[in-house]
């Protein structure tokens, strides 16, 4: 039952809106990282990927565009799971290696789908 609920929200994150997804987002990181499992896992990564195209998308070609008239800083800002996943393959969390490599293949899924590097600059200066 959790399995399907946690996949009901995945899909209707997009739906929501990029307001009501981001605090909805929020709402994720309230979990304590001890109480992760899989699932939880899959429904970050899921639902970031389902939002992610609130605010980015790939062009024609491979490059990323973003939707709205954001900055490259506040789209560091909205990039939702990402900067936790981040964080969760860091050394400093409780997660053990099954779970780690959970995020990571998440990660690199998403940003392989999304194909624009460059957009991902400050993300990557806010996580190190």
């Amino acid at each position: 039952m959790v399995l399907q609920v946690y996949n009901v929200i995945a899909e209707i994150g997009f739906y929501l809106g990029l307001d009501r997804a981001e605090y909805m987002y929020r709402k994720f990181l309230e979990v304590k990282v001890e109480d992760y499992d899989e699932d939880f896992i899959n429904l970050i990564g899921k639902y970031t990927e389902s939002c992610l195209r609130l605010v980015a998308f790939k062009n024609e070609g491979t490059k990323l565009s973003i939707k709205q008239n954001l900055t490259e800083e506040e789209m560091a800002d909205r990039f939702f799971g990402i900067p936790h996943m981040f964080e969760l393959i860091m050394d400093k969390t409780n997660l053990n290696s099954r779970l780690s490599q959970k995020v990571l293949d998440w990660l690199l899924k998403i940003i392989r789908k999304l194909a624009g590097p460059e957009i991902f600059d400050p993300l990557i200066e806010q996580c190190i």
